[in-house]
């Protein structure tokens, strides 16, 4: 039996799914909260989509290497009863209109604004490790 370890491949943008860790609250910092998490970002050919945690979020979006300009974004109107999660909302569509680029490490993405700033801070969904263990008999 052997152990292998085999690292993944190194996260891209446009082909990962990517779930919310911290949102900037417009107010100097970047937040997060029990409904943080249900947020998530898409980034597919042009189109970005995804969720607030209530609402479904798209817009376009470019790539000039690490820069990234996206169009403007819309949402469905369902109301949200949970009154944080509409706070969440308005506060995701104020950072996706400020970001200027973006940045991969250690499998999270960080959208970037004006002079530096944090607006998003994502993780790839679902994920935990940058590598696999396994046997082989």
């Amino acid at each position: 039996m052997r152990l292998i370890f085999q690292n993944l491949p190194a996260l891209t943008l446009e082909q990962t799914s990517w779930q919310m860790a911290g949102i900037n609250n417009g107010k100097g910092g970047v937040v997060s909260s029990g409904q943080t998490e249900k947020a998530n970002l898409q980034f597919i050919d042009g189109k970005l989509q995804g969720s607030s945690g209530c609402n479904r979020l798209f817009a376009s979006y470019q790539i000039n290497g690490s820069e990234l300009t996206i169009g403007p974004v819309g949402s469905t109107r369902k109301f949200c009863a949970e009154n944080d999660l509409m706070l969440q909302e308005q506060q995701i569509l104020q950072a996706l209109k400020q970001v200027r680029r973006y940045e991969i490490r250690a499998n999270q993405l960080r959208l970037v604004g004006f002079y530096g700033s944090l607006m998003l801070s994502l993780k790839q969904k679902g994920a935990y490790f940058g590598a696999v263990l396994y046997f082989v008999a």
